[in-house]
């Protein structure tokens, strides 16, 4: 009898169990649910970049559905491992990390478990930097020589757009006002032979400091050349006429330097003891902060004749 009992006893115990099992997975049934995992790039070789991989990967979790609706995505992270890959396309294993986070009662798979992933080499080179100027300064007046720091920046990025950049340019965007200092810092733009702006690459620094002043445009203004003739000819001659070539020459230098300038003179040209013509090659004598236009040198030509008896 005793016995009889304990087998009603176990078989009860059983069924319980068995009921308790059967009510749970009708309340919390094993259920699949898919998620969006953004994808991760680990292990990307030196001088390799990525340039096309899906953002995102589709994860199955399966579970007790009361289980799988707590797992956000942010409980899983995907991704590809790029160690010792070469630029060119590929096709990887998705690989999971899940999160401490994660029920344990939960399995996640990676639904997508391959993905493409394209990579191409990456190069870095050291190029000047050249000032631009956005507004034109003011009527009579140009901007002066600019001092640029750093004077040199490096473009970094996929080879093909690496090699499109033709220039670095800081692009100064400032008020210029006549006699005044611009002094900022000011970006820095790679831009291909057309002076279109390449997109794909990274500059560093990103900018540089400029500093320019806004000077008056040096005037210009045409003058005489007049030949500095010493010394008298051999008893007995005369001079009969001085020329040189050019008469005239355009000279170029601030206002106040050639405002009241109408001429300019020459080297010495000594006619001493002179019985025939002498033609010399001589230099102009320019004030300081005065260029003149070509060369420097004037010809001298001193006709010396005898008196007539």
């Amino acid at each position: 009898m005793f016995r009889q009992n304990a087998v009603y006893k176990i078989a009860a115990i059983v069924i319980a169990i068995a009921l308790t099992v059967y009510v749970y997975g009708e309340r919390n049934p094993p259920t699949i649910r898919t998620l969006q995992i953004p994808l991760e790039t680990r292990k990307l070789p030196a001088n390799v970049g990525v340039k096309s991989v899906p953002e995102n990967v589709r994860v199955q979790v399966d579970g007790p559905k009361d289980s799988v609706m707590r797992v956000t995505a942010g409980m899983i992270r995907a991704y590809v491992s790029l160690d010792g890959l070469s630029p060119g396309d590929h096709r990887l294993l998705v690989r999971l990390d899940p999160a401490n986070s994660l029920p344990p009662d939960i399995h996640a798979s990676a639904a997508d478990a391959t993905v493409p992933v394209s990579l191409q080499s990456l190069e870095r080179q050291t190029r000047p930097v050249e000032p631009v100027f956005l507004r034109p300064p003011p009527p009579g007046f140009t901007y002066g020589l600019p001092a640029v720091k750093p004077s040199v920046a490096y473009v970094g990025g996929p080879t093909q757009d690496v090699e499109r950049v033709s220039q670095l340019q800081v692009v100064v965007d400032a008020v210029p006002t006549p006699n005044k200092t611009i002094s900022g810092s000011f970006p820095i733009r790679a831009v291909d032979s057309n002076s279109l702006e390449v997109d794909d690459v990274t500059v560093k620094p990103g900018t540089a400091t400029v500093q320019v002043q806004i000077q008056g445009m040096p005037a210009q203004k045409e003058i005489f050349v007049s030949p500095n003739v010493k010394g008298v000819p051999a008893p007995g001659f005369q001079v009969k006429s001085i020329s040189v070539v050019p008469q005239s020459v355009t000279v170029t230098g601030g206002p106040d330097s050639i405002g009241k300038l109408n001429f300019v003179t020459t080297d010495e040209v000594d006619i001493s003891g002179a019985t025939t013509d002498v033609v010399r090659s001589v230099q102009m004598l320019l004030p300081d902060g005065v260029t003149a236009q070509g060369s420097r040198r004037v010809r001298v030509d001193v006709n010396v004749e005898a008196r007539p008896q």
